[in-house]
């Protein structure tokens, strides 16, 4: 009886971290991962095989695609969505900082040009779910400071539910006089304004946690404007 006893307290003591673990895991699943996202190895081949270059790391590569829109689908867009831009938000408010994002958006409306825009992102980026692509606009001193574009569900719990967003794809509408570089801090990486470049990247690690390392910014303007238009892959 004793040893049945000893036996039972043997398996129950090698149970228990079993069950602790599973229910963590459980947890950590439901409550943080439980988004679906856009695998980037499926995306990645074709990426490759159109980039004029690629930056950043192995770990978390840019994607630069030269003359990926032609100077009149530029130009188009840009004349259709110019008149309905309004000051553009942030989905999480920076109360010391009001001057985070001054920039203006626009998001596509059903055009021609616009859906084949659209469309050609879509043909490149393999994702069950995309967000409606936007354009921003930037003035003279016009910026957007250091920022992820993926969601921490930690913080951003409330957008993270309705999508992570895995890939970032940018176009620049116009070539800019000074300033509007696209800064990757951690990465060491300054894209330059040019009519027609797509840069394109993912916004998680290996894990599906969010990547620090795609941490970027839009520096302001310096002299003239510049239009880019932005998309979201889940």
């Amino acid at each position: 009886m004793k040893n049945i006893y000893i036996f039972g307290l043997i398996i129950l003591l090698l149970t228990i971290p079993i069950v602790i673990g599973t229910i963590i895991l459980y947890k950590k699943k439901n409550v943080f991962y439980t988004q679906e996202v856009a695998d980037r190895k499926l995306s990645e081949p074709f990426l490759k095989s159109m980039a004029t270059e690629i930056r950043g790391s192995l770990g978390s590569p840019i994607y630069i695609i030269d003359n990926f829109l032609s100077i009149d689908i530029c130009n188009n867009i840009i004349d259709e969505l110019k008149t309905k831009l309004k000051p553009s938000t942030l989905t999480r408010e920076n109360p010391t900082d009001p001057y985070f994002r001054t920039s203006s958006t626009a998001i596509f409306s059903n055009s021609k040009t616009q859906e084949f825009v659209n469309k050609k992102m879509e043909d490149i980026i393999v994702a069950k779910k995309s967000e409606i692509p936007q354009i921003q606009h930037y003035d003279v001193s016009q910026e957007f400071k250091p920022h992820w574009d993926g969601f921490d569900p930690k913080y951003d719990k409330k957008f993270y539910d309705r999508g992570q967003r895995s890939w970032t794809f940018m176009i620049y509408l116009n070539n800019v006089e000074e300033g509007g570089e696209t800064y990757f801090p951690k990465l060491y990486e300054t894209i330059i304004p040019k009519m027609g470049r797509a840069v394109i990247w993912y916004n998680l690690d290996k894990n599906g946690d969010l990547d620090r390392n795609t941490l970027h910014q839009g520096k302001p303007i310096i002299k003239g404007e510049k239009y880019i238009i932005t998309k979201w892959f889940n």
